[in-house]
């Protein structure tokens, strides 16, 4: 128990620096982030260092409280049984964040999304989280939103069973190719 309360506090310091914050916002985002450790049964250690991964991505410094409640949510996908560990969801959802532009303060509606698509089809969150790290940005780029993206990879995993990998890579190359294609049909039609 005092290695871990060690532990943590050398992860508190790194969240201070990474969010370049004060000694009371940092004990305050401590004292939440051992909270949410204890409500739910968890490691301190755990919840804090996803905290980290957050902070380091940037993720919290305009709000650092937004850390908890972000925090709060991924620890509650520990009680499901579709999501892996508390750090698989955080870089996850640093994938998703990333791809299709979406803030710290939408973790709880991007993880109830995930998991209900996980329910409802053969697909497991770590199986979307990967999807979109390979194949969401060009999806994005395209126009595509994240409800679709994860629709529709939910859909094409639970049907042709083929890795997130694969599936994330068809994105990725597949949705240039229509593109290319879309494309080349409106300036056929345009008369070029």
């Amino acid at each position: 128990a005092i290695s871990d309360a060690i532990a943590f506090e050398k992860v508190l310091t790194k969240i201070q620096q990474s969010l370049e914050t004060n000694n009371t916002v940092a004990a305050s985002v401590g004292g939440g982030l051992r909270n949410i450790a204890t409500s739910r049964g968890l490691r301190a250690t755990d919840i804090g260092a996803g905290a980290l991964t957050f902070a380091q991505a940037g993720y919290g410094r305009d709000n650092p409280l937004q850390l908890i409640e972000a925090m709060d949510a991924v620890a509650k996908t520990q009680l499901a049984p579709t999501f892996g560990d508390i750090g698989e969801v955080t870089d996850g959802l640093l994938a998703i964040f990333g791809q299709f532009n979406k803030k710290i303060s939408e973790t709880a509606p991007i993880l109830d999304l995930v998991n209900q698509y996980a329910n409802d089809f053969a697909v497991e969150s770590r199986d979307i989280f990967e999807g979109a790290k390979r194949g969401g940005a060009a999806f994005a780029a395209a126009g595509g939103q994240l409800e679709d993206f994860i629709r529709l990879f939910s859909v094409l995993r639970e049907t042709t069973r083929e890795s997130p990998e694969s599936l994330g890579v068809f994105f990725k190359t597949g949705i240039a190719k229509l593109l290319t294609l879309r494309g080349q049909a409106t300036l056929s039609g345009l008369g070029v």
